[in-house]
């Protein structure tokens, strides 16, 4: 029977490998993740009510329901300001 035994040394390198490994490969939430009021949506976006449940009916903009109020990933609402801004006719 061969038996192959981990030295103390072996077992701390393992772990510094691991340690490495942990912090590319992060597993918290990105901190840009902000959340925002339908409030805040709604002025960041520049419309009102109708439109705002317009967008988050047909999907255009994902929203979070959360003790009856709705919520709106930042992101998101600025992907959606990038993706329809109009550039200058000359």
């Amino acid at each position: 029977m061969n038996l192959d035994l981990m030295t103390k040394e072996d077992f701390f390198e393992l772990k510094s490998l691991l340690n490495q490994v942990l912090e590319k490969v992060s597993l918290k939430p990105e901190q840009s993740k902000k959340f925002l009021t339908s409030k805040q949506a709604k002025q960041l976006l520049n419309c009102g009510d109708t439109t705002l449940c317009k967008y988050r009916m047909n999907g255009t903009l994902p929203s979070s329901k959360f003790g009856g109020r709705y919520y709106y990933l930042q992101d998101e609402i600025n992907e959606l300001m990038y993706k329809n801004r109009l550039m200058n006719a000359a």
